[in-house]
């Protein structure tokens, strides 16, 4: 992951450098292999970058050709092989191999908002459009990578963690009892809230617009639930495509990709995925706990040998997961359960084996979808009850 952040000013008083470097020193365990800066009498960007496609050439803020159109982005385009040979054929020229530029060169040919439904990847990004003085931020269908943003007597400020923000020195430190409400209650303050006053999140799915002091938000993508229907009879197939084809396109780097392991079914099923597809060695992470009853260790070495896998492992104890200041500052406002905090003592691991991981978080969501019955109305009200009397007990 990369992390980047800005200030977009409604009068031309400039961007002070300082705030600038302060703003992505605090972002710097996001990107630590590059930092860079842009800064003129309108808007300020910062990038702190973690290198995986394109390791010489895509160093951000990006400029197009003429400097028009200046990026700063945190994810990555899959498909933007296919973007880059498409703009290529409309005369565009490319300067870099890396998915930012295909960026720059879609805003410009497909008038911003119309370039968001082609693309397919997790991102988060800003793009200032300097014809106009606008800035346009933009997030992924699901909200995988973050972005957060605030506005003050016409100036906005925006990045990829809240406390990028308040690193500015222009923004009240304030907390916002609702949102730190939903943070006890759901793990985390629910879009676009914060436990923050005054700063907001970009909803998954939605898109934004800045010009001269004045924020537009709008959402560009929506989940279409259909009506239910019989199982399509290619089902299992057609989950065998998506999966290979998804596991694929998260291989493409230009640096070693590894995967976390916990033994489980998803993190074994993309594990797995990801040997076949990969024409390198993968490299698998586990955590060890020195409980036996919450270790999983055969499982994970049962794995790392099914697949070949140069595995590594992080042993822990109680005392690295109840520490409550464990990896809190990286987790911009949501309290975190303590699997975060595990595996926030794999990057030790993963920076010398592998800065590029596939982790199967989301799955673990989408199977138990498949293999659990929904939860009765009258059950989850019951459930939520106990729950809050826990908390305040």
């Amino acid at each position: 992951m990369c992390g980047f952040a800005g200030i977009a000013r409604r009068e031309p008083r400039g961007v002070a450098p300082g705030i600038l470097e302060r703003m992505a020193a605090v972002l710097r365990h996001r990107g630590p292999d590059g930092l860079g800066l842009h800064a003129d009498e309108r808007v300020g960007l910062a990038h702190a970058r973690l290198s995986v496609i394109d390791l010489a050439g895509g160093a951000q803020p990006m400029a197009n050709g003429d400097g028009s159109l200046i990026v700063v982005y945190n994810g990555e385009i899959f498909n933007f092989p296919a973007l880059k040979d498409e703009l290529a054929g409309r005369g565009h020229v490319f300067r870099t191999r890396s998915d930012t530029e295909v960026l720059l060169h879609g805003y410009a040919e497909w008038d911003g908002e119309a370039m968001l439904d082609r693309l397919n990847g997790q991102f988060a990004f800003a793009i200032y459009d300097r014809r106009d003085g606008s800035l346009f931020l933009a997030r992924d269908r699901f909200g995988i990578l973050p972005l957060y943003h605030a506005e003050r007597g016409g100036d906005l400020y925006f990045g990829s963690e809240v406390k990028a923000l308040l690193a500015s020195g222009e923004l009240p430190r304030a907390l916002d009892p609702a949102g730190v409400d939903e943070v006890f209650t759901f793990w985390a303050a629910r879009p676009p809230r914060t436990p923050f006053q005054g700063i907001q999140a970009l909803e998954p799915g939605c898109c934004a617009r800045w010009r001269d002091g004045r924020l537009t938000l709008r959402r560009w993508y929506a989940l279409d639930f259909e009506s239910p229907s019989a199982e399509r009879p290619d089902a299992i197939e057609q989950l065998d495509a998506l999966m290979r084809s998804g596991v694929r396109q998260r291989l493409l780097a230009d640096v070693p990709v590894g995967g976390y392991l916990s033994g489980g079914l998803d993190s074994s099923a993309v594990c797995a995925l990801a040997s076949r597809e990969s024409g390198a060695e993968l490299r698998t992470f586990s955590v060890a706990f020195a409980d036996p009853r919450f270790d999983e260790s055969a499982h994970q070495q049962g794995v790392a040998a099914a697949v070949r896998s140069r595995h590594a492992v992080q042993h822990i104890g109680p005392d690295d997961i109840v520490a409550p200041r464990t990896g809190a500052r990286d987790q911009g406002g949501a309290l975190g359960r303590r699997r975060r905090r595990a595996v926030l003592r794999l990057r030790p691991l993963q920076r010398n084996r592998g800065p590029a991981i596939l982790s199967a978080a989301a799955g673990v969501a989408v199977s138990a979808a498949l293999v659990r019955p929904p939860l009765p109305v009258s059950r989850a009200g019951n459930a939520r009850g106990r729950v809050l009397a826990a908390l305040l007990s």
